[in-house]
């Protein structure tokens, strides 16, 4: 026998799960659990949209978000920072940012402008070596924490690690990491199961977990959890909203209702798109609609106690961000879930009661990473070829 290397076995799966993808399943099924049928994907010319280029960037763009309506902040999966002139395509430098360990799926992940009381606050996500544990774990281990500076343009003041999941862990897989600000208060934080699946299940860590915290990264006061709370042997980590999650890379708020709605990556199929609820188990990999990526079976498709997704993929499109966007959108978008599809290269957009799917921009051959709205509804997107793209009608 022979040692084989993390990065190895992991271009090993990765390449497995491509083939996959792209031969062994054949056609394409995507159900909607809540609408009870399948709905096969509906093709649209993209004719109807272009994708208008604005930027771009040296590397992936992981997150992005709005200052104003022409100025919009670049998260980099390197960890730089970056303002652009939606307008001219100028970027500046933003300095100020924490210090990410970009590797594997880790580095600057998402970016999100909030304000507040007169001042405007820049939320960051991304993969980073520990605060908490051992020096050997402080070497070997990392995290995902949320930050939180001021922003002063062109750069971010008093950033400050505010959270950090637990525990750490060696693994560079999975980090998540999306946020969200309901009207109720505080955010929502998604965090993906490092590629351990029993850490989903697990209530007393927060990997696979959807957390709920106050703007100061503690507990959110609405939390299903407490100190005090007990399931079964386990005291469950305050910060916990909902559980059984594998790896979750979108999130978005319905503007209508104000519902909660996650997107989350599957294994070889068995994506998923959730309706979230407070202390509720959305089951992985207990149940999942995905299989191992050599064939065989994880788990069960459903079992009591166990939340369905609202919508589920068979081949996986790999679905990182989510949006729902406002009345302001142009109104063949509004209301609809809007998703970048890195594996299957498309924007994925759905109607949330028909369960109509149509796929965009096959033909860009592009991995799109986000999907964003602006102040005044219009949608960007960004690649991780680093395009900055403005999607406009032809």
């Amino acid at each position: 026998m022979f040692a084989v290397s993390k990065r190895l076995r992991f271009k090993t799966i990765a390449a497995v799960y491509g083939l996959f993808v792209a031969g062994t399943l054949s056609g394409t099924v995507t159900s909607f659990a809540a609408f009870g049928s399948p709905a096969p994907a509906e093709k649209i010319a993209s004719a109807a949209f272009k994708a208008t280029p604005v930027f771009k960037a040296s590397d992936i763009i992981w997150g992005f978000d709005f200052i104003s309506d022409s100025e919009i902040i670049l998260a980099l999966k390197s960890g730089e920072l970056l303002l652009v002139d939606a307008k001219t395509g100028k970027s500046q430098a933003v300095a100020g940012g924490p210090t990410v360990v970009a590797r594997g799926q880790g580095g600057l992940l998402d970016v999100k402008v909030y304000r507040e009381s007169g001042k405007t606050w820049i939320y960051l996500t991304a993969s980073v070596t520990p605060d908490k544990g051992t020096a050997s774990e402080k070497k070997s281990n990392q995290t995902t924490a949320l930050f939180r500076g001021e922003w002063k343009s062109p750069k971010i003041e008093n950033i400050t690690r505010i959270f950090e999941a637990e525990p750490s862990v060696d693994s560079s897989l999975h980090f998540g990491s999306r946020l969200a600000f309901p009207k109720s208060g505080g955010v929502f934080m998604t965090l993906g199961e490092r590629n351990q699946r029993d850490r989903a299940q697990d209530l007393s860590q927060h990997w696979g977990k959807v957390v709920r915290l106050t703007l100061e990264g503690k507990p959110h006061p609405q939390n299903p959890y407490t100190q005090k709370s007990s399931v079964g042997n386990v005291t469950p980590k305050p910060e916990i909203y909902s559980w059984g999650h594998r790896n979750p890379q979108g999130i978005a708020i319905d503007p209508g209702t104000g519902d909660v709605y996650v997107s989350e990556h599957g294994p070889r199929g068995g994506d998923e798109v959730n309706l979230i609820k407070a202390s509720a188990n959305y089951g992985w990999p207990t149940i999942t609609y995905g299989r191992e990526y050599w064939g065989p079976r994880i788990g069960k498709n459903s079992q009591p106690g166990l939340e369905q997704p609202v919508k589920y993929y068979v081949p996986s499109i790999a679905p990182s961000s989510l949006l729902i966007p406002s009345g302001k959108a142009p109104k063949e978008l509004a209301g609809k879930f809007i998703q970048g599809a890195l594996v299957l290269q498309h924007v994925n957009i759905t109607d949330i009661k028909s369960g109509n799917e149509t796929r965009l921009f096959e033909d860009m051959k592009k991995r799109f990473r986000h999907v964003a709205e602006s102040p005044s509804g219009e949608i960007f997107l960004a690649t991780d070829d680093g395009d900055l793209l403005k999607l406009e009608r032809q």
